[in-house]
């Protein structure tokens, strides 16, 4: 029994940790691109935002400092879509 038990709460607290980690991923989100947020909000996609957030970032950095290089935004969207 408390081996069942114990194994309910690792997998319960497992869950719960990566579900943390997609918000956090989603609060970053909010705070540097609110149109691409609210874009994936609205086909309920927020969550999954975690899953590409490292290829992202360097996407939303390249088009909000102004620097729409297409190589560096194409290279990252391949890296996104290799994967």
């Amino acid at each position: 029994m408390i081996n069942r038990f114990s194994s309910l709460f690792i997998a319960g607290t497992s869950i719960y940790g990566k579900a943390h980690f997609a918000a956090c991923a989603v609060n970053r989100l909010r705070f540097q691109d609110l149109e691409y947020y609210h874009l994936l909000y609205k086909e309920n996609l927020e969550m999954l935002y975690f899953i590409i957030e490292p290829h992202m970032k360097k996407i939303i950095y390249q088009i909000q400092s102004g620097d729409n290089k297409p190589e560096v935004i194409g290279d990252a969207l391949y890296e996104i879509l290799k994967k």
